[in-house]
């Protein structure tokens, strides 16, 4: 099921206001070439930070959380269609 699901805009949308709700500032980026939602919270992110993005992003619908990660840098930014902070 996830495989056919493929992310948009309204998706990338829906993550931004999960990750702002946590009131912790994150970069999120959508690649839809790789179907893939990505939530860069900084290589020094604190426990605190991270757990509260997680949570939130654990509460969205499947398939949507699925493919959505959260890490701590990416050098790979010029390939994602979509920035947003």
């Amino acid at each position: 099921m996830t495989m056919s699901y493929k992310l948009n805009q309204a998706d990338l949308n829906k993550v931004v206001e999960a990750v702002k709700k946590t009131n912790q500032s994150a970069k999120v980026l959508l690649n839809t070439r790789f179907n893939e939602i990505e939530v860069i919270i900084g290589r020094n992110a604190s426990e605190k930070k991270e757990d509260a993005i997680l949570d939130a992003i654990w509460d969205l619908d499947s398939p949507l959380c699925d493919l959505v990660s959260v890490c701590g840098d990416s050098s790979e930014t010029d390939t994602y269609d979509v920035v947003r902070v």
